[in-house]
């Protein structure tokens, strides 16, 4: 895996990875069937560790491991879902963040977003980044579902900071994605591998170290509490 390569001899200039393609992902409308059925979003109070069960998968929905899962990558992992179609579903891992950031692994130009915390955002993609915010006024980015969460508007976003609209630190980046081709996410939620949810847009493009280590913790503790 070359994000782990990386990681171990410390090679600061990554210039394949392809910004271009990660910024502008295709998000389809589906169809409700039988055997694919989107979760409804709930209004709930967005605290900072807001959590709200729900069945059935979307955009927008977040996938919580279960405490029995040993993955390499998915163990007491947290992923949000950023596309679901009838080609694919992708989903970048919440909670894993690395010692580099995104100026740090790229050679084109992010301007100011250079010092934001890049994140391993799962183990598909070839060399791809995805950068997910929570501004609709980001040109060229994609609304998340019926979330307030976007994805893309590399360009629009480094004018916007520099122009000091916005924050850097509301664009969190990820190196990579998960993927399942139509059906398979479906099937392991079914086994129990994942449940379902819908969380706050605070704890999804948190970047502190800290939130690594207890978004899972916190959210598996919420669902025990509910009894689920």
């Amino acid at each position: 895996m070359m994000i782990h390569m990386l990681i171990t001899t410390n090679i600061l200039l990554f210039a394949s990875i392809n910004l271009s393609l990660a910024f502008l992902p295709s998000i389809h409308n589906v169809v409700p069937t039988a055997s694919n059925l989107r979760a409804k979003p709930l209004k709930f109070t967005q605290r900072p560790f807001s959590l709200q069960p729900v069945e059935g998968l979307d955009a927008g929905v977040v996938l919580i491991a279960s405490p029995t899962d040993f993955g390499h990558f998915t163990q007491k992992s947290v992923a949000l879902i950023y596309e679901y179609s009838n080609e694919a579903t992708k989903a970048v891992v919440l909670d894993k963040g690395t010692p580099f950031t995104i100026g740090e692994m790229t050679s084109l130009n992010v301007g100011p977003l250079h010092e934001n915390r890049l994140f391993r955002g799962g183990e598909d993609g070839g060399s791809s980044v995805v950068m997910i915010h929570g501004r609709h006024d980001i040109e060229n980015s994609l609304r998340i579902g019926d979330t307030n969460l976007f994805v893309g508007g590399l360009t629009s976003a480094v004018k916007a900071v520099e122009e000091g609209r916005v924050q850097a630190e509301e664009f969190k980046f990820f190196f990579n994605f998960m993927r399942w081709s139509p059906g398979a996410l479906e099937e392991q939620v079914a086994e129990g591998k994942w449940s379902t949810a819908f969380i706050s847009d605070r704890c999804i493009l948190s970047q502190s170290t800290k939130s690594d280590q207890e978004l899972w913790p916190k959210m598996n503790r919420m669902l025990k509490e509910m009894g689920l």
